[in-house]
């Protein structure tokens, strides 16, 4: 069993992106949402997040994007309970996106 770092600051910077890291796990929901769930890699605590809403942007306004990969980044969060130094916090304060494949979808 891995443990908590108590000994982790409170930090709400967020950490970036990151490929779905070891241990993590991503599912898709019967309404096609995706989620995962790991430990959060700051602290050690449980973290997870939902998909971030999609948009449709208008193309003549951005003419030069690539075309959609069969990724998705998935804003995960840490939601481990503790208030590492801060008062009021409820975890590490820690985000970061995650990127998942999913070629397997189709």
């Amino acid at each position: 069993m891995v443990k908590h770092k108590d000994s982790v600051k409170y930090d709400a910077e967020p950490l970036g992106v990151v490929t779905l890291p070891k241990g993590w796990s991503a599912k898709r929901n019967s309404d096609g949402a995706y989620k995962v769930s790991g430990l959060c890699p700051t602290c050690l605590g449980p973290a997870y997040g939902p998909e971030l809403p999609q948009f449709d942007p208008d193309e003549s306004l951005l003419p030069d994007l690539p075309p959609l990969s069969d990724a998705r980044e998935i804003l995960a969060t840490c939601h481990c309970g503790r208030k590492h130094g801060k008062d009021g916090a409820t975890s590490c304060g820690r985000t970061w996106l995650v990127e998942i494949s999913t070629d397997s979808d189709r």
